[in-house]
């Protein structure tokens, strides 16, 4: 009986510590994630340049005209359990920034993570109903222009998209 109530507690003590270490690397994701887009919010107006280097990822011209071109990136991952795709600057003909967005993978980040870290958030867009891909959209004003958080229907309770502007509506 004595070996099997030692078992039981060696057993508990490990799943509640791999629970907390489950829960320290979300954080340590989450602040990494932070400091990544803390820092492209510093880097206002961005260039091709601060996001690759930012984010960690290569970007290729996908589409230029003579008034806009577009630049987008490979994945790339930010920490072991969360990544970026789909990476995308779009820069006017006179090289001035217009907007920059990537997807988020990986670990759930929630609304509530969100807020915690950039405080109050305004709602910006509301889904339609009429795909599972419609969106909730988030908006924190900063001095240089906006973030603007998305979460898809399809997952609605985790973030899907990070999108960067200098203008009041992206």
């Amino acid at each position: 009986m004595y070996t099997a109530v030692v078992s039981l507690y060696v057993l508990l003590a490990f799943s509640f510590s791999f629970e907390g270490m489950a829960a320290d690397r979300k954080v340590a994701s989450e602040s990494i994630l932070w400091v990544k887009v803390d820092a492209l919010g510093r880097s206002m107006p961005l260039t091709k340049d601060n996001l690759e280097s930012i984010l960690g990822t290569p970007m290729s011209m996908r589409e230029q005209s003579e008034y806009i071109t577009l630049w987008r990136g490979e994945p790339a991952i930010v920490a072991s359990d969360l990544g970026i795709t789909d990476a995308r600057i779009k820069v006017g003909a006179s090289r001035k920034f217009s907007i920059a967005t990537f997807n988020i993978l990986g670990k759930c980040i929630t609304y509530e993570d969100i807020k915690k870290h950039y405080g109050n958030l305004s709602l910006y867009d509301t889904p339609r109903g009429h795909s599972y891909m419609d969106e909730m959209v988030y908006r924190s004003s900063q001095s240089w222009g906006s973030y603007y958080f998305v979460f898809r229907m399809i997952a609605r309770d985790c973030l899907a998209a990070i999108t960067l502007s200098t203008d009041n509506d992206p």
